[in-house]
């Protein structure tokens, strides 16, 4: 959602350039003194991670923007039962966003519109329509798909174990500054990419034994992982990359394709093929995956970190195939 969010922003400021992007964060920030200021915090009730943080601006000017807000475009991968954005914007006028008039819930899939109107009251099922719990708000749904659930129970189900990853506390591994792309209120979310292409281009020149980036030196297969939350910039990187390697090899069909590692825990199955386990980036001692990751598969593998390049787990720097890029020099 992270990266989702980012791409509405960019598309958004093409007809309102003062649109703020503001995202929500698993991950405590620092400052160089103490611990930034807290907007406010919310629960994803159904998640695997429950837990989120919201920060404020440390700009006065911004701030003041953010908490003048009328409209809220809340961007997600999917709504299950609209309690998160229920949720995200008590939050949010708790913590001074009073003059909030319209909240606009963006998804890739909502699964929630068929329990609109139902009355069975469970932990499962909103007990009112959204606009009814959003009292004084005029409220909006976009999705790309639609559609309704529900479960039955299977006989004699196996437990299922589940890693510990609900965590919002700061991992034992600083942060490397990366820029503002979203953890705090921002106008430009792709502040901070120039700095982080530059530390591709010297980790790059450095893997292949050479004073400067050779951009000859790109190969035909290029699959770029971002890191949890830290997914945007290494998006625009894939991009870039895209863009050079296929002009750099037009007539060679250079593929570069973009995923990202995660602490979510997926079952195996249907269109879940592969899975990598191994130790997270941050220091927090939970365990990260990576879903239809194969290796063998690409000629270079970008893994873009946001923190030190020796915090990535062993498995990874073991393969002669992983360029790691991290902003820590």
């Amino acid at each position: 959602a992270v990266g989702l969010s980012a791409g509405v922003h960019q598309a958004l400021q093409t007809r309102y350039p003062n649109a703020l992007l503001l995202n929500s964060t698993r991950h405590t920030q620092h400052s160089d003194n103490n611990s930034e200021a807290l907007l406010t915090t919310f629960n994803e009730d159904h998640s695997h991670a429950s837990q989120h943080l919201i920060y404020q601006s440390t700009d006065s000017v911004t701030q003041e923007q953010l908490l003048a807000s009328k409209t809220l475009i809340m961007v997600d991968d999917e709504a299950s039962t609209g309690n998160t954005c229920v949720n995200v914007v008590t939050a949010l006028r708790d913590a001074g966003l009073t003059q909030l008039e319209q909240v606009h819930l963006t998804t890739l899939v909502d699964w929630s519109l068929d329990q609109e109107n139902t009355n069975q009251q469970t932990d499962d099922i909103m007990p009112a329509r959204m606009a009814d719990r959003l009292t004084g708000i005029e409220f909006h749904r976009h999705h790309l798909l639609s559609g309704a659930w529900q479960w039955t129970d299977a006989p004699n189900p196996e437990p299922i174990t589940m890693p510990s990853v609900d965590t919002t506390a700061a991992g034992s591994q600083a942060l490397g500054f990366t820029g503002n792309w979203g953890r705090f209120p921002t106008l430009n979310s792709t502040d901070g990419f120039n700095n982080y292409l530059s530390s591709f281009q010297a980790a790059f020149a450095s893997f292949h034994n050479q004073d400067s980036f050779d951009v000859t030196q790109l190969p035909k297969k290029i699959l770029v992982l971002g890191s949890n939350e830290f997914v945007w910039l290494p998006f625009l990187l894939a991009e870039w990359l895209e863009t050079t390697s296929q002009n750099l090899k037009a007539d060679t069909n250079a593929i570069v394709k973009f995923s990202a590692l995660t602490r979510s825990p997926i079952a195996l199955g249907g269109a879940i093929t592969t899975m990598l386990s191994f130790h997270d980036n941050y220091g927090l001692g939970m365990t990260n995956f990576a879903y239809n990751v194969d290796p063998d598969e690409w000629d270079l593998i970008v893994l873009c970190v946001e923190t030190a390049a020796d915090s990535v787990d062993a498995m990874w720097r073991g393969l002669n195939n992983v360029l790691v890029v991290s902003p820590t020099i």
